[in-house]
Parts: structure tokens; C-alpha cells; sequence
């Protein structure tokens, strides 16, 4: 039986380094005195993330998780993303957390994830469910939550992650916490969201990414119009522009990130 923990907050180290290829998230370090509690087994844990996984999504192309987002509501920022690595409609209970999928859509290092769909038991009879459950292109596993602020974080929320990352670290799962700082919003969300669409409006096979890639990274592209131009003279789709931008495997010279306004 391990006990509940107890932070030392004024020793609480809130961000450590990330190594782990995503993007400036950060797991969360502290002092933890056990008490006695009655914590998740490794086969439950991994039993769970099996069936998420192994779970179809409904009708209507939604992968429920173990606690249901509802849709839509007063003062609610809900949203569905249709995520072709999942292969249906992913349930976001906000726009920071769609902001956070459309990274996981984009990471090379991602294979699949859900959204709410585990249950981690806690002491004194509480219970959390984690924003997101991902499986990696190396078939490993992480849990992330994502916040608008680590450094404004309440103490009982530093002590729940505290907690969940001390329970997971038993498993080898991998546990994260995501400032909104480091997660893209407004205009260039949707620039990522149009670039997203545009990219999947039909099929594109692998030789047209294979030469799309080559021929955009050799010319001295600095804008959508000039890539579209580009690979519509190979008479290839002018998606694969927003295609292979979104997923990475292509960017402007000239850029260090999203494209401006001018772009288009």
C-alpha cells in the first residue's frame, strides 16, 4: 500500500527540462511523503488504455472516453476534431485542448491518442481523468494534461499532478503538464486548422508526397501562393502544400514557424 503524498510546496520545482520531442511540455517535480491509500494496479492501468485504444468510435465517428465531454453549452468553447490518426472525431473540452491536438496531430512521434479516456484512481476516494491518453510511434505510452498556466497552478492541483505523475512513474507511462504558453491560439490556430483541411480534402498517395517534398524543399519557397504555383506546374496537387506543412515534412526558408497573412 503506498500512502497519500504531501508536497513540500516551497521546494516544488514546477518545470523541469523536456526530452521528450514534444513541445516545451513539462512534467511537474515534488517532494512526496506516502500515506496510506489504495492506488490503481498495473493491470488495471494497462488494462484501460487497452480497451481506450481497442474502442470504436459511435455513429456519428466520436471516440467517447470514460467521462463523456458534452458538446456545445453556454460559455463553453467545446470542439470535435476529425483526427485521421485516430480515425474519427477526437472530443475536446476546450479550445486549448484542441490547440494541444493539433500538435499530436502534426508530432512525427505520435501514432494515435485519446481524449478523457482513462480513469486513475486517487486517495480519499477521488478520481482523475487526464486530458489526453497518447500511444507513440514506438508503442509506448504518456498522459498530458494541459492548463492554461503551471506557474499559477493551486496547490491541490500541484499535489493531484504530483500525485498522478508519482503513480504513473511506477508504470513507466510517461507523465506531462502543458502550459498554454507553449500551445498556439486565435488566428494561428486557425491557420493550422485551414492548412489541416486543405491538406486532407482528397487522397494523396505516398510517391506524391515523396516528390511534393523534394521539389518544394529544393525551390526557394517563401509563401503558399509560390508553393501552389510550384506543384501545380509538376501537375501535382497544390495541397500538398498545407499537407506537408502541417505535418512537418516541409517549411518555408524563410520562416521559422506559421506562415503570415501573405502566405495565401
Amino acid at each position: 500500500m503506498l500512502s497519500a503524498p504531501r508536497i513540500h510546496h516551497k521546494r516544488l520545482k514546477p518545470i523541469t527540462a523536456n526530452t521528450s520531442g514534444y513541445p516545451n511540455s513539462t512534467g511537474i517535480n515534488a517532494e512526496i511523503e506516502f500515506q496510506t491509500a489504495t492506488m490503481p494496479s498495473q493491470i488495471d492501468l494497462f488494462y484501460q488504455i487497452d480497451q481506450a485504444f481497442k474502442k470504436s468510435p459511435n455513429v456519428a465517428r466520436i471516440f467517447h472516453g470514460d467521462r463523456r465531454i458534452c458538446q456545445g453549452g453556454r460559455g463553453r468553447r467545446t470542439a470535435l476534431f476529425p483526427s485521421r490518426k485516430c480515425g474519427g472525431h477526437v472530443p475536446l473540452e476546450s479550445q486549448l485542448e484542441l490547440a494541444y491536438a493539433v500538435v499530436l496531430e502534426r508530432s512525427p512521434l505520435v501514432r494515435d491518442y485519446r481524449t478523457q479516456a482513462i480513469r486513475i484512481p486517487l486517495p480519499g476516494d477521488r478520481s482523475a481523468h487526464p486530458d489526453f491518453l497518447i500511444r507513440t510511434v514506438d508503442g509506448t505510452f504518456e498522459i498530458h494534461e494541459v492548463k492554461p498556466s503551471i506557474e499559477y497552478l493551486s496547490a491541490e492541483a500541484i499535489q493531484r499532478f504530483a500525485t498522478i505523475g508519482a503513480l504513473l512513474a511506477r508504470t513507466g507511462i510517461g507523465f506531462k503538464v502543458v502550459d498554454a504558453s507553449d500551445l498556439c491560439s486565435g488566428v494561428e490556430l486557425q491557420k493550422l486548422l485551414g492548412q489541416y483541411s486543405r491538406g486532407h480534402i482528397q487522397a494523396i498517395s505516398q510517391q506524391q508526397i515523396d516528390l511534393g517534398t523534394t521539389i518544394l524543399r529544393d525551390g526557394n519557397i517563401n509563401s503558399f501562393s509560390e508553393a501552389y504555383k510550384l506543384l501545380r506546374e509538376q501537375q501535382l496537387p497544390v495541397q500538398l502544400a498545407d499537407y506537408l506543412h502541417f505535418h512537418q515534412q516541409w517549411a518555408f526558408r524563410s520562416a521559422k514557424g506559421l506562415p503570415n497573412d501573405q502566405n495565401y
